[in-house]
C-alpha cells in the first residue's frame, strides 16, 4: 500500500495566496538629503584656537590644518598659532560637510 500525502485544495478564492502576498513592498526611493550650505566666517588673524572655534561655531566641523611654512609641524599649542590662509576662501556659501583647511604659523615668525 502507498500513502501519499496531498494539502486540502482552497475552498474559496480569499485562501487562495495571490502574488501581492508573496512579494513584499517596496520601500519608497530614498532621495540623497543634501547638507546645508553656510556662509564660511574669515578666520585669518585669529589664533588658531580662535579659528577652530569659530568654525564651528559657524556649523563647520570637518577642519585639518596645516604648517603655513610648509615645514609640516604639528600645532600642539593652537593659540601660539595665527591663520594665514584657509581654504575654500571666507565669504564662500559651502556644504557644511565640505573640509576646511586652516593654514597657520606659530605667532612670530
Amino acid at each position: 500500500m502507498t500513502v501519499t500525502a496531498t494539502q486540502p485544495a482552497p475552498t474559496s478564492p480569499a485562501e487562495q495566496p495571490t502574488a501581492e502576498d508573496e512579494e513584499e513592498p517596496t520601500p519608497p526611493a530614498e532621495q540623497p538629503v543634501e547638507a546645508e550650505r553656510r556662509t564660511l566666517p574669515n578666520v585669518v588673524g585669529m589664533n588658531l584656537q580662535e579659528g577652530q572655534d569659530t568654525m564651528q561655531a559657524a556649523g563647520f566641523y570637518i577642519l585639518n590644518d596645516k604648517d603655513a611654512t610648509g615645514r609640516n609641524r604639528f600645532q600642539i599649542s593652537d593659540r601660539n598659532w595665527v591663520i594665514t590662509k584657509q581654504t575654500p576662501a571666507a565669504g564662500r556659501k559651502v556644504s557644511v560637510d565640505t573640509l576646511v583647511t586652516l593654514y597657520a604659523k606659530k605667532i612670530g615668525e
